[in-house]
């Protein structure tokens, strides 16, 4: 029996993804946007979610679920004990309330 296509999953593998590349962009820890990581993968991840559109079992769906698990793969090499989930938090806390992102220095503190 065919598994529907796991957009659900694939957006929030996408959602996880931009709160890393946020919580980075607040300490100064990303890249240009072409050259980091997080960016390619959620990139990615993005483009997967048009085979959510394809039937069940086609060659196009079968591609995107291993494309997306590519996309994870590549994602378990990028994260590092450096990624603080409590930044995560705080990030889409911001972004949902509005409020300024505070940026953190050394050992978590808010820098002045």
């Amino acid at each position: 029996m065919p598994r529907p296509f796991p957009a659900h999953e694939i957006r929030d593998a996408l959602g996880l993804v931009r709160l890393l590349y946020l919580a980075r962009k607040v300490h100064g820890q990303v890249a240009p946007p072409a050259s980091d990581p997080l960016v390619v993968i959620g990139r990615e991840l993005r483009a997967v979610l048009a085979c959510a559109r394809e039937p069940e079992g086609s060659p196009a769906y079968r591609a995107g679920v291993e494309r997306a698990v590519r996309a994870l793969q590549k994602l378990e090499g990028v994260i590092t004990l450096r990624d603080d989930l409590g930044d995560a938090a705080r990030v889409s806390e911001a972004r949902i309330t509005g409020r300024e992102i505070p940026r953190r220095g050394k050992g978590g503190r808010p820098s002045t």
